[in-house]
C-alpha cells in the first residue's frame, strides 16, 4: 500500500534572492512561511538586473558569484503562488540547487532562474540583489 500524503502537509525549501526577501516588494508572498536561515548559492551563477526593479538568475553554474540570499520552507499552495508571480515555466524556471545555510549546513532548495537565453556579459554581475542599488 502507497503512503498518501496530503500535499498541504508538504513543505519545500524555497531559495529567495531578489524581490522575495525580507524589506522588499514581494516578501507578503513567503512572510507567512517558515524562515529557515540566511544562505547562499554553494556553487557561483551570474546574476543581473536588466530593469531597477527585479533582478535574473541565469543557470550557468560556475560563473560569477556566490549568491545571497534567504531559504523559506514553503507550503504547496505558496510555491504555486510564487510560480504565477514569477511567471513559471515561461519567464523563470524553477531549479532545485544546493544552498548553504548561514550555519554552515548545505541542503537543496528550490530557485528561479531566468527561462530565456540572456547575453548576461553586457550587465554588472551582481552576488546579491541590493547590489544593484549602487549601480544605478
Amino acid at each position: 500500500d502507497a503512503l498518501v500524503v496530503p500535499m498541504q502537509n508538504i513543505t519545500f525549501n524555497l531559495f529567495v534572492y531578489g524581490t522575495l526577501k525580507k524589506g522588499f516588494d514581494n516578501h507578503a508572498y513567503v512572510s507567512h512561511s517558515k524562515f529557515i536561515s540566511i544562505a547562499k548559492t554553494a556553487k557561483k551563477y551570474p546574476m543581473i538586473t536588466t530593469h531597477p526593479a527585479f533582478p535574473y538568475l541565469i543557470h550557468q553554474a560556475g560563473k560569477g558569484y556566490y549568491i545571497h540570499g534567504e531559504v523559506y520552507a514553503v507550503d504547496y499552495k505558496t510555491l504555486i503562488e510564487v510560480d504565477k508571480l514569477e511567471g513559471y515555466p515561461t519567464h523563470y524556471k524553477r531549479v532545485e540547487i544546493e544552498v548553504i545555510l548561514d550555519n554552515g549546513q548545505k541542503i537543496k532548495s528550490w530557485c528561479y532562474f531566468l527561462a530565456e537565453k540572456i547575453d548576461y556579459m553586457r550587465y554588472n554581475l551582481l552576488s546579491n540583489f541590493e547590489q544593484h542599488l549602487r549601480i544605478i
